[in-house]
């Protein structure tokens, strides 16, 4: 019984295949679209974050500096503030220095008094590229962020400082990019790679999803392969009595090649129907019949015609186009159209 429902589940999946093959696709196409979108947006958060902790990070550093060296930023300036391309002279232990303001580009600082502390606390040298790179990587670990990081960092005198994965550099992987003084002539640039599986990680329901939907259109496309391919699970001797239509002796079942249909039919009919086949030209009396499946000539007529009903019965099922009739030719004669 078992067996039987295992082998009707199967006939109908291969029934339908092409209505089940096209829904498993349409739902595969939803699923790699849904699971694309789904890996971009987290994507496009995760460099949100590596961005903004980049610039907390610089603030932060520059925050300590400050209050360690207890600066007191001294700055002058010859032009409007408020005017494009305005310059300002920042006081140095060296000396004055002048610089040009250029307010296209991304300031760490939004006030005019952050800016000329940067501007002192990078001037004098009192920031390490590599302690924001060790503080960065510690920052970003700590939410379980793994990426490959390289920082870059050129000065007022544009003499560049790198620090980390130096081929991220030469691959121009550029995330972020902030400047830090009054002038903006301090430049820290971010350079990362996100692998891939980081942003996988938390898509673990949508990959299964097309897992299983993948394999899925593969079982269908391989049972139907096997079916054309007449790989049947009939066990014992097949006989072909139809141009689509089979019978196996040993599990006493019909099936239908074409339409996927497995017919299972009880032991007397399996035995008339099998007498019919082997019999020469197909033909038997009830007499004969009698003696060949029941082995006992006082069966009752009855008996024999509602066998023959059955077997009528079964292959109506599986010949749909009525070219394997069983009827009777003549009185208590019936006849068998098989196949040569």
């Amino acid at each position: 019984m078992k067996r039987l429902k295992f082998r009707n589940i199967h006939c109908f999946l291969l029934r339908y295949f092409k209505y089940i093959l096209f829904v498993h696709i349409l739902l595969l196409v939803v699923s790699i679209v849904g699971f694309v979108y789904e890996y971009s947006i987290k994507k496009s958060r995760l460099k949100e974050y590596l961005q903004e902790e980049f610039r907390s990070v610089i603030l932060d550093e520059l925050e300590e500096r400050a209050s360690e060296h207890k600066l007191i930023p001294v700055y002058s300036t010859n032009v409007s503030e408020s005017r494009a391309n305005s310059s300002i002279y920042i006081k140095t232990e060296q000396g004055e220095i002048q610089m040009k303001q250029d307010s296209l580009k991304r300031n760490i600082a939004e006030f005019s008094f952050m800016r000329s502390l940067h501007s002192t606390l990078l001037l004098e040298k009192f920031i390490s590229l590599d302690s924001i790179y060790t503080r960065y990587m510690d920052c970003i670990e700590v939410r379980n962020v793994f990426a490959d990081i390289a920082l870059l960092y050129i000065d007022e005198k544009m003499d560049s400082v790198e620090v980390g994965d130096s081929s991220l550099i030469k691959s121009s992987n550029k995330l972020a990019c902030y400047y830090a003084g009054y002038c903006n002539e301090f430049e820290f640039t971010l350079f990362a790679s996100i692998p891939c599986y980081i942003v996988c990680d938390n898509c673990n329901a949508r990959i299964w999803i097309f897992i299983i939907l993948l394999s899925g259109i593969l079982l269908c496309t391989w049972q139907k392969f096997k079916s054309e391919s007449f790989s049947v699970d009939m066990k014992g001797q097949v006989l072909q009595i139809g141009k689509f239509v089979y019978y196996s002796e040993t599990s006493h079942e019909l099936y239908r090649l074409d339409d996927y249909k497995f017919i299972s039919i009880n032991n007397r009919a399996a035995d008339l129907l099998k007498a019919f086949i082997t019999c020469p030209n197909h033909t038997l009396t009830v007499e004969q019949m009698k003696e060949l499946v029941w082995n006992n000539t006082e069966t009752k007529d009855s008996t024999v015609r509602a066998t023959i009903k059955e077997v009528k019965d079964k292959l109506k099922i599986v010949d749909k186009e009525g070219v394997i009739p069983l009827k009777r030719i003549g009185k208590g004669t019936y006849s068998l159209s098989v196949l040569e």
